[in-house]
């Protein structure tokens, strides 16, 4: 077995949280779902449908199993900085298909951790309605600036917090490798 390696460009993006747009009203037949710890598993399913397949998956390995993810979003909720009140999931009529999970950083600004959509549902606007979600819960918790990281080559994602008036703070490189089967 050999291992190549290839390179993925990481964006920090913030936004200030004032004049933000309105949460747009979802789909018919989609509900917002708060917070509660007895979602665990449901929030870890989605995330582990959402970046199975991803290229962040190849940048967290644990985003490419369902216990690595359960073991994210467990680790996520345990932590001191957890908000609660900015996590959501969306339910719709096949059940939860999308979920943000958020955090609250050193600086007190609020911190978007992950935006997962399943893929048979994403371009409905679910993305979207998460991330303003979170945002106006960051807002209501008086904080005055929300974050996130973003890998560039995930363009619908990079366009869509660009669109909602994040900017671009600063930029990493990571290193990804591959295993590769050699006969």
């Amino acid at each position: 077995m050999t291992s190549t390696q290839s390179y993925l460009t990481r964006h920090v993006m913030e936004i200030d949280l004032v004049r933000l747009p309105a949460v747009p009203r979802l789909p018919e037949g989609y509900v917002w779902v708060p917070w509660d710890k007895s979602l665990v598993d449901i929030f870890a399913e989605v995330h582990f449908l959402s970046f199975r397949h991803s290229l962040d998956a190849s940048l967290f390995r644990s985003f490419s199993t369902r216990a690595g993810c359960w073991h994210v979003i467990n680790e996520v909720r345990q932590r001191a900085d957890f908000l609660p009140s900015a996590n959501w999931l969306i339910a719709g009529p096949g059940g939860c298909c999308a979920s943000v999970q958020c955090l609250k950083t050193a600086e007190g600004h609020g911190s978007i951790q992950n935006v997962a959509v399943t893929p048979s549902f994403r371009r409905i606007g679910l993305g979207k309605a998460l991330v303003l979600q979170a945002l106006q819960s960051f807002s209501q918790l008086h904080l005055k600036h929300a974050c996130l990281e973003v890998t560039a080559e995930n363009t619908p994602a990079y366009q869509l917090y660009q669109r909602l008036g994040f900017r671009k703070m600063s930029t990493s490189i990571k290193e990804i490798h591959h295993d590769e089967v050699t006969c």
